[in-house]
């Protein structure tokens, strides 16, 4: 089983866009600096569970009532032959299948049974999606929406942007983890910076 690692003082950006914000605290989460071995996990496979190690791998968190899994199935449709979508989810198995059996989803489904995964991870929003290296460095994470882009400037030149502009205003997407929203440097990036709440992905569930 593949072991993703994160290299010490790794530039990690996360993509404030998702469907929902969870709150999570658990002891032991996975730092910068640490190694996270997936068969630790209790990892129900729901459809298609298993990992081919030849590809590069995406680790997507979502839940049925958010929407980019039809856009990953998409993304891979087109990469076939170079990686693999692996959608974790902690909701119930019956309730996946049923979602994924109505849409004809080809993915590889996982149930992360007990929800430590997503601890371990630190999720904050879902849907969010981690692209981990063939050697298991962690590469990005962020909103699905962006992995086209992401993809296409990888599997060219071997590199990651960094930074994702909105091609219409400019504003930037990306913040560096860790990065505190009331820290001056985080004031900075922001064009607005008086309006930062809109930065932040607000619980959209009804």
């Amino acid at each position: 089983m593949r072991i993703l690692r994160f290299p010490p003082l790794f530039p990690l950006l996360v993509f404030l866009n998702g469907c929902k914000e969870i709150t999570t605290t658990a002891p032991n989460k996975a730092m910068i600096g640490d190694a996270v071995e997936l068969t630790k996990f209790q990892l129900v496979p729901v459809k298609n569970g298993t990992i081919d190690d030849n590809k590069l791998l995406i680790l997507d968190f979502w839940a049925t009532w958010c929407g980019p899994c039809i856009q990953l199935e998409q993304i891979q449709d087109r990469h076939r032959d170079k990686l693999q979508v692996l959608a974790i989810s902690d909701e119930s198995v019956e309730k996946v299948e049923s979602f994924i059996n109505q849409r004809d989803l080809n993915l590889t489904f996982f149930n992360d049974i007990k929800g430590n995964l997503f601890k371990s991870f630190s999720i904050q929003s879902i849907s969010i999606t981690f692209l981990p290296s063939k050697k298991g460095d962690l590469l990005w994470t962020g909103n699905s929406k962006d992995l086209d882009t992401i993809l296409e400037t990888y599997f060219s030149s071997g590199q990651i942007p960094q930074i994702i502009p909105d091609g219409k205003n400019q504003r930037y997407y990306a913040l560096t983890a860790g990065m505190d929203r009331e820290d001056r440097s985080f004031k900075y990036i922001l064009e607005d910076s008086s309006d930062s709440d809109k930065y932040f992905v607000k619980n959209q569930k009804k």
